[in-house]
């Protein structure tokens, strides 16, 4: 079972997410997603049925950064034998659930793109903080508070508790899932939600939109 806790209780914000965000991961419940693939990476799903990461194109730098989602996906039950996951959207901000596609920065400026409206299913996805994702990609710990953040200043950036302590931290990212322990996840109205996957299936996608990224 997965369970989300939000800060802001605004019973009609509440509500909206609690009806898009499935609490438990039964075999046949289902989620809304959006994923922003390229054309080309469309076509080879469509031939192939099944799209699935290639870390050869990935970032060497953020190579780590992508085992240690893979790492946690294991860790909530979702069969992943694969280095990169596919990325996908929850909500993209707080007046968007969908990717808005006036904007830049979904892929390199001019390539032909799509953005793919799923139906996928919950229990083969793992929802985290958009924002804090940044931290892992820079490999910095995860900070909300001064107490935090002062607690780490005084710690050797090279030394072995630093290291287990900023990892540690990465954990607040993820949503909250009762079958791992030390997990406080909070996501709040606003926050912008990233959802990965094992792999993108053809069956789950309803609508198609396509766009020239800006």
């Amino acid at each position: 079972m997965s369970v989300l806790s939000f800060v802001k209780n605004d019973p009609k914000i509440d509500q909206a997410v609690d009806n898009l965000i499935d609490q438990n991961r039964f075999e046949d419940a289902k989620i809304k997603l959006w994923s922003i693939q390229t054309v080309a990476a469309y076509e080879s799903l469509l031939k192939k049925k099944r799209l699935c990461g290639d870390a050869r194109r990935a970032d060497k730098m953020f190579r780590p950064a992508y085992r240690w989602m893979v790492d946690r996906m294991r860790e909530h039950g979702i069969p992943m034998n694969r280095k990169t996951p596919i990325w996908a959207w929850y909500r993209y901000d707080e007046n968007h659930r969908m990717p808005d596609l006036r904007r830049g920065a979904h892929l390199y400026p001019g390539t032909k793109g799509v953005r793919l409206h799923l139906n996928a299913p919950r229990r083969l996805v793992l929802l985290s903080d958009f924002n804090d994702w940044h931290d892992v990609l820079n490999d910095w710990p995860t900070t909300y508070t001064e107490a935090e953040w002062d607690r780490f200043e005084k710690m050797n950036p090279n030394s072995k508790q630093y290291r287990q302590a900023k990892m540690e931290s990465w954990e607040k990212i993820i949503e909250n899932n009762n079958g791992v322990q030390n997990r406080d996840s909070y996501f709040t109205a606003d926050t912008s939600i990233q959802a990965v996957l094992p792999y993108l299936d053809l069956s789950w996608i309803t609508k198609i939109d396509y766009f020239i990224a800006r």
